[in-house]
C-alpha cells in the first residue's frame, strides 16, 4: 500500500512537472480518491484469501484450524462457518486499510513538502535514505492511529469452528478483548509492527527501484520517465512481496501476541516457538499462509490495475 500510494504520487509529480504546490494538492486529492476506491474493490475480492491466510498463520492457537492448502482450507471454512464467512472481518480490515492509506498518504505528502524537500525541484531529487525515512515516518503515523482496527480484524477473522460465534461483530469483539485483558490489548504487538516497518520499507524500495530500472531498460524508456500506474502497481506488488518474505515471520509472531492476551503473552509465544523448534517445524510455522498470500496477490493486483485504468482517466477529465 505504501508503494501503491507512493507510485501514484510520484507519477502525478512527474506528470505535472512539479511546477506548483496547488497542482500537487489537487493531484493528491485525486490520488486519494482513486486509491481509496481501488483498495475497497481489491480488498473485497481478496478478503476470502486474506482470512484463510490469517487462519493458517495462527494454526495451533485457534481450535479446529482449517487444513493447509487453498482448496481444503476453503472447504473447511465453508463447511464449519458458512459461505459468507469467507468475508468475516472484511469490514474492519477494509476500514483499517482505507483509513491507514489516507493517513499514510497525507503524512507522506506533508513530510515530502515541508520536511524533506523545501522546493518542488527537491521532490524529484530525494536520496534513497530520505525516501525511506519519509515512508517509515508516514507508516508509523498511520499504524499508531489504525492499529486497533487491525487487531479487531484478527479477532474476527480467527473466530472459526464453533457452533456459536464467539465474536459476532465489532462491538462484541471489543467486549471480548476487554474481558480477556484491558484496552491496551488493542495495541498488542504494536512495537513489533513498528519495528518490522524499518527493514520492510528499505527492502521494498530497493527492489522497487531495481524493477523499475529493469522495466525501463526493457521498454527503452528514459531514466526519468514516469511508470504509469498499472505497470507501477505490478512492480510495487512484486517489491512488496519480496519485502514481505523478509518480514513475514515477525508478522506471524505479532498475530500470536494479539491472540495471547494477558501479561505473560511473550512467555506463551516463546513456549510456542520453542515447541515448534523442537519438532523441526519452526520455519514452516513462521511462514504458514505465505503461499496463500502469494496467490491472493493475483486477484488483488488485477482488480487494482483495472480500477486504476478506469478511474484515472475519468478523474483526470480525459
Amino acid at each position: 500500500q505504501v508503494l501503491a500510494g507512493a507510485a501514484m504520487a510520484d507519477f502525478q509529480v512527474k506528470r505535472s512537472g512539479g511546477a506548483v504546490y496547488d497542482s500537487e494538492r489537487r493531484l493528491f486529492l485525486t490520488s486519494l480518491t482513486v486509491h481509496g476506491g481501488a483498495v475497497v474493490a481489491s480488498k473485497f475480492v481478496a478478503a476470502p484469501f486474506e482470512r484463510l491466510r490469517v487462519l493458517q498463520q495462527v494454526r495451533g492457537l485457534v481450535q479446529q484450524c482449517p487444513r493447509p492448502g487453498i482448496c481444503r482450507g476453503f472447504y473447511d471454512v465453508v463447511v464449519k462457518d458458512g459461505w459468507f464467512s469467507v468475508w468475516r472481518g472484511y469490514g474492519a480490515h477494509v476500514t483499517c486499510v482505507v483509513t491507514s492509506s489516507v493517513l499514510r498518504l497525507f503524512a507522506h505528502q506533508r513530510l515530502r513538502f515541508h520536511v524533506v524537500a523545501s522546493s518542488p525541484e527537491g521532490l524529484r531529487h530525494q536520496s534513497f535514505a530520505q525516501r525511506c525515512t519519509t515512508a517509515i515516518a508516514a507508516a508509523w503515523v498511520a499504524l499508531v492511529a489504525t492499529y486497533p482496527l487491525d487487531v479487531l480484524h484478527i479477532y474476527l477473522a480467527t473466530d472459526h469452528g464453533s457452533s456459536k460465534r464467539r465474536v459476532p461483530g465489532v462491538w462484541a469483539c471489543q467486549r471480548e478483548i476487554r474481558r480477556l485483558g484491558t484496552w491496551r490489548s488493542l495495541y498488542s504487538g504494536l512495537p513489533l509492527c513498528l519495528a518490522t516497518s524499518v527493514p520492510f520499507i528499505p527492502v521494498a524500495f530497493g527492489l522497487h527501484d531495481a524493477l523499475v530500472a529493469g522495466y525501463r531498460g526493457i521498454r527503452c524508456n528514459e531514466a526519468n520517465s514516469a511508470v504509469h500506474p498499472p505497470a507501477g502497481l505490478v512492480i510495487g506488488a512484486l517489491a512488496g512481496l519480496g519485502a514481505q518474505f523478509v518480514t513475514y515471520p515477525a508478522d506471524t509472531v505479532r498475530k500470536w501476541l494479539v491472540l495471547s492476551p494477558g501479561p505473560k503473552r511473550w512467555q506463551r509465544v516463546s513456549a510456542h516457538l520453542q515447541e515448534r523448534w523442537l519438532r523441526g517445524q519452526l520455519v514452516r510455522t513462521l511462514y504458514a499462509g505465505f503461499g496463500i498470500g502469494l496467490f491472493r496477490t493475483v486477484p488483488e493486483v488485477s482488480v487494482l490495475c483495472l480500477a486504476y485504468q478506469k478511474m484515472v482517466p475519468a478523474s483526470s477529465g480525459h
